[in-house]
């Protein structure tokens, strides 16, 4: 039950998201596509593929509907480990852009698989920690800025550091440092499509949880996040999902 007048969801609003989220398949599309025709290793191609279908079953699992409902804990797991996964691959191309740079890249690849699955665990407990019983939007916007943050700070370690080995010259020098500026420009436009699926989601977040009255106590719960009434502790995810 709510009190007031709520706007419904803004058309040219709407109608943005669906332009850009059409525009980035198809830039996707087209990559693919550059992808087959130049004949790349199968191992990138893979690569690649699954990014693609990692990022449609972040879509799925964290939702494009009724974006003031509660994700059930166990399908919140899907997108925290797909995020964790984009995470850990970042740190990777961090740490190896590093350690060229301080000429520390004798790596064992055993080692390295080692690094990547820890982080792989450790970044996606903690995602799910801090988006655990939020709301759909919420836990959607938290995921995406924290990725965005990530490559962003990806980029400005290994952008200086490639700069810096080239300069010393020879033939395999940069090898990591390009690795790590590749990994942080890809998972970089890897992001855009959960900051273009919380963009989907804001007209209709704004017309269900905004200006939302506590049905029990009448607390005003102008723009919370929570799923219980900070009040009364009246579940509101039934409430407010119906909207």
């Amino acid at each position: 039950m709510t009190t007031g007048n709520i706007s419904r969801s803004p058309t040219s609003l709407r109608t943005l998201s669906r332009v850009l989220i059409a525009l980035y398949v198809l830039f996707g599309v087209i990559g693919y596509g550059v992808v087959l025709i130049r004949g790349t290793d199968s191992g990138l191609l893979l690569f690649f593929v699954c990014s693609v279908m990692a990022l449609a079953v972040f879509v799925v699992c964290a939702g494009w509907k009724q974006p003031c409902l509660e994700i059930n804990q166990w399908r919140l797991i899907v997108p925290c480990a797909i995020a964790g996964t984009v995470t850990a691959c970042l740190a990777e191309g961090l740490v190896l852009a590093v350690t060229e740079l301080l000429h520390l890249n004798d790596w064992d690849d055993w080692l390295l698989l080692g690094f990547f699955l820890l982080n792989c665990l450790f970044w996606s407990m903690f995602l799910y920690f801090i988006v655990m019983g939020r709301f759909r939007y919420t836990v959607v916007k938290r995921l995406a800025l924290s990725l965005l943050l990530m490559c962003l700070v990806e980029l400005s370690v290994t952008i200086p550091c490639h700069l810096i080995v080239t300069q010393h010259g020879g033939w395999f020098v940069g090898i990591y440092t390009v690795f790590g500026v590749m990994t942080g420009i890809y998972m970089l436009c890897w992001s855009i499509g959960p900051l273009l699926l919380l963009l989907y989601l804001l007209p209709e977040y704004k017309s269900q949880c905004i200006n939302v009255m506590c049905p029990k106590c009448g607390y005003d719960l102008h723009g919370t996040e929570h799923v219980r009434c900070p009040e009364c502790g009246y579940r509101l995810r039934a409430e407010i999902g119906n909207e």
